[in-house]
């Protein structure tokens, strides 16, 4: 076709290969465990730029305007993380804990790690609270609690919550209310902000 790259991005895009989905298939992972033959998408993690745009994303909060002085990614900030202060003395610790590379020297890839302190981060960051809290009051309007549910998963995953995910959902809801004598909509969005589904590209 004339070298044309427009039509060969198309072909690439269009192909059986480049649809797959990340579900796994008993047949297949039988006979191909390795994914050698692309019967699947290989689940990878999303940088730490993207994940955390994502987050800030879904909790309704993400500044859109471009340009400007950077600012620290863990602060009060909600500008994309493209805009985040990069200091060759000291490391940004969000950044740092999700693989960000050393800007003191040449690094051609990043390494990706999986550490317990990235999930320690999740849990208890007060980042991460703040997020929840945005993501919680955005559908506070809504009575019903599975109702509530699907908003939220909308607003996370870009997809209607399964009828298993909300129930689920509501037994948690229930059952950390009788615990700690108030609603718990900010561990439930804290949950779904720091789930594997959001950091993976599926």
């Amino acid at each position: 076709n004339g070298w044309s790259l427009k039509w060969l991005h198309k072909e690439i895009m269009l192909s059986a290969t480049y649809m797959q989905s990340s579900q796994m298939r008993e047949d297949a992972d039988t006979a191909d465990p390795t994914n050698q033959w692309m019967w699947r998408l290989t689940p990878r993690r999303f940088d730490v730029e993207a994940w955390r745009d994502s987050v800030i994303q879904a909790s309704g909060e993400l500044d859109l305007y471009a340009g400007g002085p950077s600012e620290d990614a863990t602060g009060e900030v909600s500008r994309r993380t493209v805009y985040s202060q990069i200091r060759r003395s000291g490391w940004n610790p969000m950044l740092q804990l999700y693989d960000f590379p050393d800007a003191s020297q040449h690094q051609p890839e990043r390494q990706e790690t999986t550490t317990p302190l990235q999930q320690l981060f999740v849990m208890n960051s007060s980042w991460m609270e703040r997020q929840a809290a945005s993501l919680t009051a955005l559908d506070q309007g809504i009575a019903d609690g599975a109702a509530r549910i699907e908003a939220m998963y909308r607003r996370t995953f870009s997809r209607d919550a399964t009828q298993k995910e909300i129930d689920l959902g509501l037994a948690f809801l229930k059952r950390r209310q009788a615990e700690i004598g108030r609603e718990p909509w900010e561990e439930y969005a804290q949950v779904l902000l720091g789930s594997n589904e959001l950091i993976y590209f599926h």
